[in-house]
């Protein structure tokens, strides 16, 4: 407070002596406020705030008022200006004064005058200087909102400006939500990943002997760890930032936003901080080449020519660099690979005290910084110190972003293993799949082999077999035993009579996939994955280039892709090639249709004698016809009131053939027709 009572000091002296020159009657109050009217009074108060100044230096102590005044470059005139705000925000009561002086409030007109008086050298030629002295005041004081003359715009001090003279850091509260401030003295934030990246930032935000200003802009995808790579940055190089959201900013009229962007401004100054604007991709203000014009117009370029450093982070495709006559510095973080995902993650583990395996974690979930952050801090707050890989993978599921609808839909998986009756051998089949995932990390970094796969590294499948024979059961077991959620792609959905709309959903659907890390299953795949044919019409050479754009994408993509058909012989062969395993299912044989029957009844259910031996030998069925079987016969005894028993399987099994188009007679149902024959 002691600095605020010699700046009040020094304006009631010079307000005494402009009054009493210029005749002015005050009220007892007033007059007792100012006090004596004299030029030395002025001389003396304005010694006094000198020598508080060089005492608190030497002290070591830092004084706000005039590192404030020396980062602007005030002159005499801007130095009181910016007392007499200071003070007429502290007693309102002044403002009397500047109206019988015929003044709105404390223009720089008033100042100039107040500045002058009492020497007797006030000539007219004192106002050429005016328009540089008003750009010395508007940076802390107002900027020009209406279309008034400069020397008479009022110009007022804030709250904001008093705390920060005063030692208070709380940000200006119209920017609250869509800013924060990062002082690298008080944070040191822990990276967990990307030391080479942020070196390589921190040296792109370090003074430039060659005078060329810090434009930085920093690309990655959401959740790549921009911001903490550039906080590090910042604290090694020394540097104080604002962080600005842009796509909040945007929301606001533009006088509000100028405002904002104003005491954005005001901030870099009293901090000599550098700026940093984000959230440009959430916000459809930069969009296109015109709408990041205007980012630049309004943001960047009222602040080229200063010293500050300006920073932007974007995704990848946004290009500012030939929008901008100034040197660009742009620097792209890459997308985590498996090692990086398993250092973060080993970060995370022993920052919350969690004992997990990281590695397998790593290489099932392809999170991104941010998102295994997030999971990592839900393991922790829910108390498991020693999570398991379903408390893993139901927290990595939470953290991921929902898929785009519509295009592909998220199937809640219920069957395990232990529900597929399955042969040895395509059972293995499925465990070859898993084992293709969970030993990524060692076949393609640990021993090199991505050095000789460049693309084509994805897991692909094809089930083949004919319906009802437990393709789409075996997609579900592969998501349990990955852990992994599962999205089946409605190709009712994607395929589309304009051209380039199919690609355009496929490759949606791709991304979704890929961010979260996800099986990928498209059933009835023959009708998107067909043979390509000969070029007779236009139609065909448009129906050849999906094909061709999928088995591209197909090869980029890394992630796992499950195709299903009922017929092998109608998928392209450039697909067979490029698909890794395929899984033959066939009708199920005499020992496993039994084990299907025996599985299909919840053990709730009662049953009464019911041959399943029978069952298995008499009909050759699929598993999806003996599950539709066993369900119309539960649904049939629990209207009876009674247990389940052969009689309502076997009229469930000639209304199943009905279906199919088989009409079916007594000697098909062997020493149990009988049954049917008394119930008719």
């Amino acid at each position: 407070m002691k600095i605020l009572n010699l700046i009040n000091e020094r304006t009631f002296a010079r307000l005494s002596v402009l009054c009493e020159e210029e005749g002015i009657q005050l009220s007892p109050k007033l007059e007792n406020m100012l006090g004596e009217a004299s030029v030395a009074r002025v001389l003396r108060a304005g010694e006094q705030l000198e020598a508080w100044i060089r005492h608190c230096m030497r002290n070591g102590e830092t004084v706000r008022y005039y590192k404030l005044i020396s980062r602007c470059k005030m002159e005499q005139a801007a130095v009181c200006a910016l007392e007499m705000c200071l003070t007429v925000l502290q007693y309102q009561e002044l403002n009397e004064i500047f109206q019988k002086l015929g003044y709105s409030g404390v223009t720089l007109e008033l100042v100039m005058l107040v500045e002058a008086v009492g020497r007797g050298d006030y000539p007219k030629e004192s106002f050429i200087e005016a328009e540089r002295i008003f750009a010395q005041i508007s940076s802390v004081l107002g900027h020009k909102l209406e279309q008034i003359p400069f020397y008479r715009y009022p110009l007022k001090a804030d709250e904001r400006l008093m705390g920060y003279l005063l030692g208070s850091d709380l940000l200006d509260k119209r920017l609250n939500g869509c800013a924060e401030q990062y002082f690298y003295e008080l944070q040191s934030p822990d990276l967990l990943t990307g030391h080479e990246k942020a070196a390589e930032i921190t040296d792109a935000l370090m003074p430039r002997m060659d005078g060329i200003q810090n434009l930085l802009q920093i690309t990655g995808e959401k959740g790549s760890g921009r911001k903490t790579l550039l906080k590090y940055a910042c604290h090694n190089a020394q540097l104080n930032i604002l962080l600005m959201d842009y796509s909040l900013l945007c929301v606001n009229a533009p006088l509000v936003r100028r405002e904002m962007l104003w005491i954005a401004r005001r901030e870099l100054i009293f901090y000599e901080m550098g700026i940093c604007f984000y959230g440009l991709e959430d916000s459809e203000c930069c969009a296109t080449k015109q709408e990041r014009r205007e980012f630049l117009k309004n943001c960047v370029e009222p602040l080229l020519g200063s010293d500050v450093v300006v920073c932007m982070n974007t995704l990848p495709k946004t290009e500012f660099i030939s929008l901008l006559k100034p040197y660009l510095y742009r620097i792209d973080i890459p997308v985590l690979t498996r090692d990086d995902r398993i250092e973060v993650w080993e970060g995370c583990a022993k920052r919350y005290h969690l004992k997990m395996d990281c590695v397998s974690t790593a290489i099932k979930f392809k999170l991104t910084t941010e998102e295994i952050c997030k999971a990592a801090v839900r393991l922790a707050i829910s108390g498991q110190k020693e999570p398991d890989s379903a408390a893993i993978a139901r927290v990595c599921a939470e953290v991921l972003e929902p898929a785009a609808q519509g295009n592909i839909k998220l199937v809640r998986s219920g069957y395990t293993l232990d529900d597929l009756k399955l042969p040895v051998e395509q059972k293995q089949q499925l465990h070859n799949i898993c084992a293709h995932v969970w030993q990524r990390h060692k076949v393609f970094d640990e021993w090199n082999m991505e050095s000789r796969f460049a693309y084509g590294r994805n897991v692909s499948a094809l089930f083949v077999g004919p319906p009802g024979t437990g393709k789409t059961m075996a997609v579900h077991v592969l998501a349990d035993m990955l852990e992994i959620p599962l999205y089946r792609i409605d190709i009712s959905q994607i395929v589309d009579k304009y051209i380039g709309e199919t690609e355009k959903r496929l490759e949606e659907v791709f991304n979704t996939a890929e961010k979260n890390n996800a099986i990928l299953f498209f059933d009835e795949a023959d009708s998107i994955f067909g043979k390509r044919s000969e070029v007779n019409e236009a139609k065909d050479k448009y129906a050849n280039t999906e094909v061709s754009y999928i088995l591209q994408r197909m090869e980029e993509y890394d992630g796992i892709v499950i195709l299903a058909t009922n017929y092998k012989k109608n998928i392209d062969e450039a697909f067979m090639r490029r698909i890794r395993y395929l899984v033959e299912f066939t009708l199920p044989s005499e020992d496993i249709r039994r084990q299907i029957w025996e599985s299909s009844f919840a053990p709730e259910v009662p049953l009464e004698d019911v041959n399943f031996e029978y069952l298995a030998r008499q009909f050759e069925l699929a598993g999806g016809n003996i599950k539709n079987i066993v369900l119309n016969a539960v649904f049939k005894a629990a209207s009876e009131g009674q247990p389940v028993g052969m009689l309502h399987i076997l009229e469930s099994i000639r209304t199943e053939n009905l279906k199919m188009g088989r009409k079916m007679i007594t000697q098909d149902f062997a020493e149990y027709g009988v049954l049917l024959d008394y119930k008719r």
